[in-house]
């Protein structure tokens, strides 16, 4: 059976940290900051670099990561706030 989530922590792991994503692409864990949900909870928000140079964020647990960087997530946010 298939693992549901391709990143699956119960709390932030270390940086340097490495999951392997989707097509072979390795990614490495580079940042980690405090984050809190749309429904108050908080979190945090991991960014990864794949070896081919993008990068990607992601929660602790994720089916898959998103392409871009924390600071484009926090543009997303505010953009769906306002």
């Amino acid at each position: 059976m298939p693992k549901k989530y391709l990143i699956d922590f119960d709390s932030v792991p270390q940086i340097g940290t490495r999951v392997l994503g989707y097509r072979g692409v390795w990614l490495t864990l580079i940042v980690a900051v405090p984050w809190e949900r749309r429904d108050g909870t908080a979190t945090h928000l991991l960014e990864w670099q794949a070896d081919d140079g993008r990068k990607a964020v992601s929660g602790l647990r994720s089916a898959g990561p998103t392409w871009g960087t924390i600071a484009e997530a926090r543009a997303r946010r505010a953009e769906a706030v306002a």
